[in-house]
């Protein structure tokens, strides 16, 4: 099967020739200084500030009323602030509706052709040559091999941002949420007490056997190897994890758990067992949001989602949602 997949080098041609985005070097160079003086690992041995940071994002969404998924993954360039929406500041290169995925051998390909572009990113001038090795031809005036593409700038790889899930498919890791040793990153462990993953004071004891990026070439990846760690300047603390899927799917629901556990030993919510109190509080709960013009797609309060037996703390199934709520009054009563 053929799918079609944009170039990010020449997407990002485009952009900046057409005014879609804009680069702030001044933003760019303040960037790479931080991480330089903050001594992050992957900017070891990088000590330029002519380069403009880029991202890529990846991730699964539902379409259809049946629950089918389609798997898109982005590019988009953290410094830049010019657009008040997504729509104008992710940009997808490639999507595959998630049933036509026959596992790797399907999506990679499509890192290899990623990352042939990314590297040519680096480089910053027009490629000579394909990712097969064939000379290539100029594309238009003053796009021709070699020429510069992005007026003397260069770009550089800084992000590859995803959920938990995604990272695991992209780079075959071998330590993940289903196995004991939990951590790609160190030895955190569900099972080894020397390595608690549940271990989060100030100095835990995890943090002394965190991976060099050679030890987790050699130990976590399964072949074959994802080409993304072929590109520029690439180092494993790059693999990001979503902020929202971090909140939604961790901090939120203990949270909200806790939450929901405070309200229910006071008898907030209305109802004679726990069934009828939770309908009680989703009815609550779609008041508020309406009210404020707040999106979220929950779904209905059920039992099952509300856990306050074996967990170390009350766990709620819920959907976060992001809003700014310092513009609510003072008074507004939250139901949940």
């Amino acid at each position: 099967m053929d799918f079609p997949i944009l170039a990010p080098h020449l997407l990002t041609h485009w952009l900046l020739q057409r005014g879609k985005i804009s680069i702030d070097r001044a933003a760019s160079e303040s960037f790479w200084m931080h991480f330089q003086k903050q001594k992050a690992p992957w900017m070891e041995g990088f000590d330029s500030t002519d380069f403009v940071p880029l991202a890529i994002y990846g991730d699964e969404a539902e379409y259809t009323i049946t629950k089918e998924k389609i798997l898109v993954l982005y590019i988009s360039f953290p410094m830049f602030e010019g657009s008040k929406t997504v729509f104008g500041s992710r940009f997808p290169v490639f999507c595959i509706r998630s049933e036509r995925l026959f596992g790797y051998d399907t999506i990679g390909p499509v890192f290899d052709f990623l990352s042939w572009s990314v590297n040519t990113m680096y480089s910053g001038t027009f490629p000579a040559k394909n990712l097969a090795g064939d000379d290539l031809r100029g594309l238009g005036p003053n796009m021709m091999p070699n020429d510069p593409m992005y007026n003397g700038y260069k770009f550089r790889l800084v992000e590859l941002r995803g959920d938990w899930k995604h990272h695991l498919h992209t780079f075959k890791l071998a330590s993940h949420w289903s196995c004991n040793d939990v951590c790609h990153c160190c030895k955190a462990s569900k099972t080894n007490m020397l390595y608690p993953y549940t271990d989060f004071v100030r100095q835990p004891r995890w943090l002394c056997t965190m991976r060099t990026h050679a030890q987790f070439l050699a130990e976590q990846l399964n072949e074959p190897i994802n080409s993304l760690c072929y590109t520029a300047r690439f180092h494993y603390h790059l693999i990001r994890f979503c902020s929202v899927h971090t909140v939604q799917l961790g901090i939120a629901q203990f949270c909200h758990g806790g939450c929901l556990y405070e309200l229910f030993q006071v008898q907030w919510f209305r109802g004679d067992d726990k069934a009828s109190k939770l309908r009680h509080a989703f009815i609550c709960f779609k008041d508020f949001i309406r009210k404020h013009k707040i999106q979220c797609s929950q779904p209905p309060f059920k039992s099952y989602m509300y856990v306050t037996s074996g967990e170390e703390y009350c766990f709620f199934g819920s959907k976060a949602s992001w809003h700014d709520f310092k513009q609510l009054h003072s008074s507004d009563q939250f139901p949940i």
